[in-house]
């Protein structure tokens, strides 16, 4: 069973019920039954675990993680914190987060979703946050300091 979890901004079920098929059989392989929740962006910020998928500026380059600091963790991305692939390749833009009250599924999702290819990583984000907007930005703000 699939959970969706709508913003606001749905405005025709129907059309939704059909995205979603159209979604889970691409990371699915095949359809399957889901059940739709209409909540606001704000509660899935402030669940406990958080499973993420970043990208630069040019949107070309994926990475995925697991924090229970969703806020300081892009923060830390975004200000270079600790070197690495993230650092090297500028990837700071949160694209796409889901929220769980539980460690082990959090990192249990990060790994389905790793296991993937890049094609449904893209279904994926391109279904929930077409615009490929910062949602670390729309959520909390510029942060005076932080660069590109």
């Amino acid at each position: 069973m699939l959970i969706v979890l709508i913003s606001p901004q749905i405005l025709s079920l129907r059309a939704l019920q059909i995205q979603i098929l159209k979604v889970t059989k691409s990371v699915q392989g095949e359809a399957i039954p889901f059940i739709v929740f209409h909540l606001d962006i704000k509660y899935f910020m402030h669940s406990a675990y958080h499973f993420y998928i970043l990208t630069n500026k040019y949107n070309t380059v994926l990475y995925t993680g697991v924090t229970s600091d969703i806020y300081n963790r892009v923060l830390e991305h975004k200000d270079k914190v600790h070197p690495g692939f993230t650092a090297k390749y500028n990837v700071y833009k949160l694209v796409y987060f889901e929220g769980f009250e539980d460690v082990n599924k959090a990192i249990a999702r990060e790994k389905q979703i790793k296991a993937g290819s890049r094609q449904k990583k893209l279904n994926l984000i391109n279904y929930m946050n077409p615009n490929w907007e910062d949602l670390w930005e729309k959520e909390f703000g510029n942060v005076e300091g932080v660069t590109e």
